[in-house]
């Protein structure tokens, strides 16, 4: 595992579900909400293989992969369960 690799994990594992959760509102569909979050990786993706420099199709796709799949994991194992993402949107959801 190379340290571009470990550091998309821990962008995806960590900051990603909370910023999922700071743009998701929680008055909006479960299916716009997770094609928000996956908007939201994709962009991700592409701006950690620019700031590594390899802004391909194929550095994107891998990032996008370690991103998405690290967000999900821990939204799913962590954020979902406490509460913490769920608390987060209705908090930030605007009426």
């Amino acid at each position: 595992m190379t340290d571009s690799t470990s550091f998309d994990l821990a962008v995806g594992g960590v900051a990603m579900p909370f910023l999922i959760a700071l743009i998701n509102q929680s008055h909006w569909s479960p299916k716009l909400r997770g094609l928000v979050a996956f908007a939201a990786c994709l962009g991700a993706a592409a701006a950690l293989a620019a700031l590594h420099g390899t802004l391909t199709l194929t550095s994107w796709c891998s990032t996008a992969i370690t991103v998405t799949g690290a967000a999900l994991v821990m939204y799913h194992a962590l954020w979902k369960p406490s509460g913490l993402a769920p608390a987060v949107e209705t908090a930030t959801t605007i009426t």
